[in-house]
């Protein structure tokens, strides 16, 4: 997936390669989805994590074809320095989005995404995410043994227990950055095989957006 604000190319094949400024979400933005099967449907989404709030969703596309797609969500301008998702999901049937009949009559403020995306049986495509002035990040190195620790005590910590099955009730917003690096770097190929992007560097937000639809993805 492609996405460019005017001119800019900003993310190429999924990837990150120029920083978003102010200035650069003021122009038209042109999105190009990758090859996908053309006899299937798929839909759209722009949102920001915090809320999150819908800025763009356009459904019932027929392969690339973004332009036939029906927009449910028209698209607004990303405001603030925030993290921005750019998702793509391949439908199970067609949406009926009509105002008297809609199969979505959500706000785009609080929008319940995991919901909908369960009750909708969407499956991920493609995802990206980009940041308005993004902050850099380093990449220190943990070792496997480290994180183990590190991890359990955080975890045991979050949920008040010292169950070692408190894996599923980790609270991946209060560990520190590097600990989700390192969680990231050990699942990496498994985030792969279920469709996710892994960039090579991320800010805190980012990180916690992948985490948290790669657990998703697992349930």
């Amino acid at each position: 997936m492609d996405v460019i604000f005017g001119e800019k190319i900003i993310i190429q094949n999924n990837r990150n390669i120029n920083e978003v400024t102010v200035e650069d979400i003021n122009k038209s933005i042109n999105i190009v989805l990758p090859d996908i099967d053309i006899n299937q449907l798929y839909l759209l989404m722009i949102y920001n994590i915090k809320g999150p709030y819908m800025h763009y969703m356009i459904a019932n596309i027929p392969g690339r074809n973004i332009e036939r797609g029906e927009i449910v969500y028209s698209y607004m301008l990303p405001k603030s320095q925030r993290t921005y998702v750019i998702s793509l999901y391949k439908q199970q049937y067609e949406v009926n989005i009509a105002p008297t009949n809609s199969d979505i009559v959500l706000e785009r403020d609080n929008f319940p995404l995991n919901e909908f995306l369960i009750s909708g049986n969407l499956q991920l495509e493609s995802i990206a995410f980009f940041n308005i002035e993004p902050e850099e990040t380093s990449n220190p190195g943990i070792h496997r043994s480290q994180l183990s620790a590190n991890l359990y005590r955080v975890c045991a910590k979050s949920v008040d227990t010292s169950s070692k099955r408190c894996g599923m009730y980790y609270n991946y917003d209060k560990f520190p950055d590097d600990y989700l690096r390192t969680y990231i770097a050990l699942n990496k190929d498994k985030m792969t095989k279920k469709g996710l992007h892994v960039p090579d560097t991320m800010n805190r937000e980012n990180m916690l957006v992948l985490i948290k639809m790669f657990k998703n993805l697992e349930q």
